[in-house]
C-alpha cells in the first residue's frame, strides 16, 4: 500500500515458513524501511488497501485497520463471505473486494462485495463475469480493472488471461481484450492513464512458472 510517498507493507510468511503480523514502511525520501506496530493477527495472502488515513487489512475471515493518526490497529467490518485469494481497490470512496475463494469451502468465487464507509457495512454488488482467484485489480477512470488469476476446471485448474471492467455508474461488468499472457497471483497498478500487469505464475501460483514479463493496457 502505498501514501504519501511511503509503503506499507504487513503479513506474511517470515522466517522458518512461519506466518508473521510484523509490518513496516518504506520512505520513498529517505531510502529507509522502519517497523510500525504489528497487527493483532497473523496472516499471508491478505490484501490491503487505503481508505482515507487508514489501512485496511483484510483476509480469510478476519480484518483489522491501522490509523496512520493514532498508529493503532483496530478491529474493521468483516465482508459477508470468509474469502481469502482475492483482489480489493477503492473506487469512488468506497472498498471493493472481488472474487478469491470462500474459505469454508474452497470454492472459486464470482461475487463481488462494496463497503460503505458512510454506512460501515458490506453489500454484495453485481458478480464478475469469471470466477476467479490468486486475481489483480487496478482502479483507472473510475472504473475497477480486474485481470488474470485462475478458474477451477472439471479436468484441473485453468490460469486465466482475461481481463473485465466494472463501471459504478451503470454496475455492470465488461469484458475486455485478454492479456497477452495468463497470469495468476501478478500484480497490477495504473500508472499515468495506463494499467501496468507485472509478475505472477503462467500456472496455478506453485504448480506453475514465475513470471518476470510485464504488459501494458
Amino acid at each position: 500500500i502505498t501514501h504519501e510517498r511511503r509503503i506499507f507493507v504487513m503479513g506474511g510468511i517470515g522466517w522458518g515458513g512461519r506466518l508473521t503480523a510484523t509490518a513496516e514502511t518504506f520512505d520513498i525520501d529517505t531510502q529507509q524501511w522502519s517497523t510500525i506496530p504489528s497487527m493483532s493477527t497473523e496472516c499471508k495472502n491478505c490484501v490491503a488497501v487505503m481508505l482515507g488515513d487508514n489501512i485496511i487489512r483484510m483476509g480469510k475471515g478476519t480484518a483489522e485497520q491501522y490509523s496512520l493518526k493514532s498508529k493503532k490497529w483496530s478491529p474493521f467490518t468483516l465482508m459477508n463471505t470468509r474469502r481469502g485469494d482475492f483482489a480489493a481497490a477503492v473506487v469512488d470512496g468506497k472498498i471493493i473486494v472481488v472474487g478469491g475463494f470462500d474459505a469454508d469451502n474452497f470454492q472459486c468465487l464470482a461475487t463481488v462485495e462494496e463497503y460503505d464507509p458512510s454506512t460501515g457495512e458490506w453489500r454484495e454488488i453485481t458478480p464478475m463475469r469469471t470466477k476467479r482467484r490468486g486475481c489483480a485489480a487496478a482502479v483507472l477512470g473510475g472504473k475497477l480493472y480486474v485481470m488474470g488469476g485462475s478458474s477451477s476446471q472439471d479436468d484441473g485448474v485453468l490460469t486465466l488471461s482475461s481481463v473485465e471492467v466494472y463501471d459504478p455508474a451503470t454496475q455492470q461488468w465488461t469484458l475486455l481484450n485478454d492479456m497477452t499472457t495468463p497470469r495468476s497471483h501478478c500484480a497490477a497498478v495504473s500508472l499515468e492513464g495506463r494499467i501496468v500487469v507485472a509478475g505472477g505464475y503462467n500456472g496455478y501460483h506453485n504448480g506453475g512458472e514465475r513470471l518476470s514479463s510485464c504488459e501494458v493496457y
